[in-house]
């Protein structure tokens, strides 16, 4: 891995978990799973970008891999987030929601 990475699962939207803050975060809502990818807290902090929402359960964990294999492949040593501002949350959503369809 580029980095560290930090994971967040809540099972409801009181955000136990801190998910806003965590590189990937999944948040278990009435309609499913929604994904948020790229928060970080301590000296740069950044709120996470939500990324898709309403997947059921084997979808949300299909997505976090394509997440994690794409950052993994195509980052510099740099946290999610830094990441994402670096090739802008356009490009990444785009080129992981390609992988998941």
């Amino acid at each position: 891995m580029p980095s560290r990475m930090k994971l967040g699962v809540a099972g409801c939207q009181n955000s136990c978990a801190e998910v806003h803050i965590k590189d990937v975060g999944l948040m278990g809502t009435d309609i499913g799973w929604d994904i948020y990818v790229g928060g970080s807290a301590g000296s740069h902090p950044r709120l996470a970008d939500l990324l898709i929402e309403g997947l059921e359960y084997d979808e949300a964990l299909h997505i976090v891999a394509i997440i994690i294999n794409y950052y993994e492949q195509n980052a510099d040593i740099e946290r999610m987030g830094q990441f994402i501002d670096r090739i802008g949350l356009k490009k990444f959503k785009a080129d992981v929601l390609s992988a998941f369809y």
